[in-house]
């Protein structure tokens, strides 16, 4: 199968904490570009944050086009103890002939 959307996610810390290790509460902005790599309309795209279990969903993107979305997360107990987010996000759409596409992304953020 030919791939249809790229995914790409950038990572910035909003909160900033002057000079101490990130902590609990504190706020980290994913912003996702999703590209449309096909030559045909993908609609009803929807990604899935499976490390934080939040959605966007119903976007519709035009060949050759990239909708940016923006996701906020804040820092739990865990990821503080760990000093790393282990983040998987999976986007999926569904081409004019009703074929469902998926690109998954994952990675970690060392954040001490």
């Amino acid at each position: 199968m030919t791939k249809m959307l790229n995914l790409i996610r950038i990572t910035t810390f909003t909160t900033m904490p002057n000079g101490r290790k990130l902590q609990r509460g504190d706020k980290i902005r994913f912003e996702y570009c999703i590209k449309n790599i096909s030559d045909a309309v993908i609609s009803n795209i929807c990604i899935n944050n499976e490390w934080d279990g939040s959605q966007v969903e119903g976007i519709t993107i035009d060949p050759g086009y990239c909708q940016t979305i923006t996701v906020t997360y804040f820092l739990t107990k865990e990821d503080e103890q760990t000093g790393i987010i282990r983040n998987t996000s999976i986007v999926s759409g569904r081409t004019p002939t009703g074929e469902i596409i998926t690109e998954t992304l994952t990675g970690l953020n060392i954040i001490n």
